[in-house]
């Protein structure tokens, strides 16, 4: 059954692409789409004050088309949503600067277990599936501070590399960072599967390396895919 845009009333095109509006059969056609075409910018925003801005905008850019739309407050629910649900992000992120994660083996032995129930892809399709659903974007952020010993560690062997020409990177500090990335994976998958969903695309990163505090935020879409038929 072909979809409807719930912004402008008229039928979604077969290979149209369209926007998922996180309600209940609510969508909006590549045009209602484009009218909102900056609110993108939202996800990678790391403030307040730029989330309320974008919110600004948006609103904006849809009361100048509001005359020719049948339902725009769909489109501007959509978007406070969205909204809100960033700011409090933001708003927990700085609530927890102050906060150490430690990654356990138990939480080890979840990331493997997690990683084999879902499909993870950067790109925006999966090849050889079809997307039967998008469940909403799901996040794994983690706030960490390296012990003393644990710097101490990495430094000291980091100052040994530094001596050799084969040395590319500080393996010290990688090693640190790619602890709390999978922590932040696992963080994001339970996210994903508490939706039901057996894949997550458009896979993206955001991340604040700093002496003491480090912050590292996976984001994506939750989606349901079934394999195309040969």
């Amino acid at each position: 059954m072909a979809k409807q845009c719930s912004v402008c009333g008229k039928p979604i095109g077969f290979m149209e692409s369209f926007l998922d509006l996180d309600t209940a059969n609510h969508y909006a056609c590549s045009k209602c789409n484009d009218i909102i075409s900056d609110f993108s910018r939202i996800w990678s925003t790391d403030s307040v004050e730029q989330a309320e801005e974008i919110r600004k905008q948006a609103d904006e850019a849809i009361s100048a088309k509001a005359s020719e739309l049948t339902n725009p407050q769909i489109l501007r629910d959509y978007v406070n949503h969205s909204v809100d649900k960033k700011i409090s992000f933001i708003l927990k992120r700085q609530q927890r600067t102050e906060e150490q994660d430690t990654f356990t083996p138990d939480e080890a032995d979840s990331y493997a277990s997690l990683r084999s129930k879902l499909i993870l892809s950067t790109a925006g399709t999966l090849e050889g599936y079809s997307i039967k659903k998008q469940l909403g974007v799901v996040y794994g952020e983690t706030v960490f501070k390296p012990s003393a010993g644990q710097q101490f560690a990495s430094a000291f062997g980091d100052a040994f590399r530094a001596f050799s020409f084969s040395a590319k990177e500080m393996k010290g500090q990688v090693s640190i960072i790619e602890e709390a990335r999978k922590f932040a994976y696992v963080k994001m998958m339970k996210a994903a599967l508490e939706l039901g969903a057996n894949a997550i695309i458009a896979i993206d990163s955001d991340n604040t390396i700093g002496d003491s505090i480090c912050y590292l935020s996976l984001y994506g879409t939750a989606v349901y895919a079934e394999p195309k038929p040969e």
